[in-house]
C-alpha cells in the first residue's frame, strides 16, 4: 500500500481512494500473463503508433505504467520465467532486471526524473507523475490494443475517437500484459507487450500522450468510476503481496 502521497505524482485523488484502488485490484497472474492492478498511464501511443527511433521500423502502440507501490511480485516472476525459458544457459535470469538499466522491463522511476528532483539522470527537467524509488515498465503492440471503461458496471469498448479523452497521461487504469524474449539482438533480454486497457479512474493529466481531460470534463471523483469493483475486472488468477521490488 501507498504510506504517503508524493507531490511529484500530480494526483488529485486523496491517499485513501488511491489505496482502495491498490485493494480492489492486486496485480496477479492469470492464464498467459498478469493483471497489472491499478497503475498510471504514462506517454500513451493508443490512437496512432508512436514514432520509431529508427525511421525504417514501423512504430508500435504503447504505453507507460506508474506502479505507486512495491507488491510486484507478479511481474517480476513472469519476466524471470520467460528469460528462464527463453535464455536456458543463464543461471541468474535477474541479470535481465535491473531496475536501473533503461532496457529493463521493469524500471526504477528515477530514471526519468531529474538529478536535481532526486533522480539518477542528467535529463533536461522530471517527467511528470515519477517518484524515485518506485516502478515503472513500457508495453507495445504491433497491433491496436481493445481499450475498455466502465458504464453501468459494465464493459463497453472505448471507440477509437474517445481514446485520447479517456485513455489520457495520468489516467488510471489495468493491463493485461505477456512477456517475451526481446528481438534486439543488441540487448537481449526480455520484453513487456500490451494486450489490453481497462480504464479505473480520472486524474490529473501528466504531460506526454493524449491530451488528458481537464477536472471539469473528469467530474467529481467519487466511485472512482467503479461502483463495485469486484464486478468490473474479473479478478481471476491468483494475487501476491510479494514486494518483488
Amino acid at each position: 500500500m501507498l504510506t504517503a502521497i508524493d507531490p511529484k505524482m500530480n494526483t488529485r485523488l486523496t491517499l485513501e481512494q488511491i489505496n482502495f484502488l491498490i485493494r480492489s485490484k492486486p496485480m496477479r497472474a492469470v492464464e498467459g500473463g498478469i493483471m497489472t492492478g491499478p497503475v498510471r498511464l504514462s506517454y500513451p501511443s493508443l490512437k496512432e503508433r508512436a514514432k520509431s527511433l529508427n525511421p525504417s521500423v514501423e512504430g508500435k502502440y504503447q504505453a507507460a505504467g506508474l506502479i505507486y507501490h512495491s507488491a510486484i511480485g507478479p511481474l517480476v516472476e513472469l519476466c524471470k520465467s520467460t528469460a528462464r525459458s527463453a535464455y536456458p544457459s543463464v543461471t541468474d535470469p535477474g541479470i535481465f532486471l535491473d531496475k536501473f538499466n533503461k532496457n529493463s522491463p521493469i524500471k526504477d522511476q528515477s530514471l526519468k526524473v531529474n538529478v536535481a528532483d532526486g533522480g539518477r539522470e542528467p535529463i533536461k527537467g522530471t517527467s511528470d507523475g515519477y517518484v524515485s524509488g518506485l516502478p515503472f515498465f513500457n508495453a507495445k503492440s504491433g497491433r491496436q490494443i481493445p481499450c475498455f471503461k466502465a458504464v453501468a458496471g459494465q464493459w463497453v469498448p472505448i471507440l477509437p475517437e474517445e481514446l485520447e479523452k479517456e485513455l489520457y497521461g495520468g489516467a488510471w487504469v489495468e493491463m493485461k500484459l505477456i512477456c517475451f524474449k526481446s528481438t534486439t539482438t543488441a540487448n537481449p533480454g526480455v520484453a513487456l507487450g500490451l494486450q489490453g486497457i481497462w480504464k479505473m479512474a480520472d486524474d490529473n493529466a501528466l504531460g506526454g500522450g493524449g491530451a488528458g481531460a481537464s477536472a471539469g470534463e473528469a467530474g467529481e471523483v467519487v466511485a472512482l468510476g467503479v461502483e463495485d469493483p469486484n464486478n468490473i475486472v474479473p479478478n481471476t488468477g491468483a494475487s501476491s503481496g510479494q514486494d518483488g521490488w
